[in-house]
């Protein structure tokens, strides 16, 4: 576990960019606009840790990023399991299972950015030492 949790501590900012594009996907393909939300506090998120990592509001959009993707995407897991026992239970099973992976990453994500302070022995939130 420890592997795992160093390995999102290290690219964090990176994973955040990546669920924002998820995010614009699911929009692309046929979501709602108002998912566009989540796209843009993950986007910004990685992309101010990235860019100032060691500033406080970074650390807080992270945090307050990861436990919007957390409720959302468990949300929606929660909302398709109806179709699973429905005429779209291959849609309900894909549904399910997608935004269950990124409910998960979104938690493992809140862990990490509750994990590291990114003022503790000069490194900062996605793991780069600073000078």
């Amino acid at each position: 576990m420890a592997g795992v949790t160093e390995a999102v501590k290290k690219y964090l900012a990176y994973i955040f960019i990546v669920l924002g594009i998820v995010w614009v996907a699911i929009i692309l393909t046929g979501g709602a606009t108002l998912l566009l939300w989540p796209a843009l506090t993950s986007i910004l998120s990685g992309a101010l840790l990235i860019l100032r990592p060691e500033r406080k509001f970074s650390r807080a959009l992270a945090k307050a990023s990861a436990l919007y993707g957390v409720l959302l995407a468990g949300y929606q897991a929660y909302v398709a399991i109806p179709l699973l026992g429905s005429v779209f239970s291959t849609f309900g099973t894909y549904s399910v299972a997608s935004f269950t992976v990124m409910a998960l990453l979104y938690l493992a994500l809140l862990y990490a950015s509750f994990g590291s302070q990114g003022g503790e022995a000069g490194e900062s939130l996605d793991g780069s030492v600073r000078v």
